[in-house]
């Protein structure tokens, strides 16, 4: 696999060219994500982004640990991105 920076605003963001197929790998994974996303009907709109709200209220819970707002939503996010099972 070769990476590269990709000219993204993060020094996080790499381009990954994948040099040898793999049939469970990540060229896999990718395929199925494009295939979901394709298969999507036309009037739905995906918004691609970083998404750091769990990360900005570990900061500032992290800051404020006594502050009760932060460590609110964040419960709240964890609840939302638990699976459903455990909801």
């Amino acid at each position: 696999m070769a990476t590269t920076t990709n000219g993204c605003h993060s020094f996080e963001c790499l381009a990954a060219r994948m040099t040898k197929p793999s049939a469970d790998g990540p060229q896999a994974k990718m395929r199925a994500s494009l295939a979901r996303l394709m298969a999507l009907e036309d009037s739905v709109r995906v918004c691609c982004a970083h998404e750091y709200t769990e990360d900005n209220l570990r900061f500032a819970w992290s800051v404020e640990p006594d502050n009760n707002a932060p460590a609110a939503r964040i419960r709240s996010v964890w609840a939302m991105r638990a699976p459903a099972a455990e909801r």
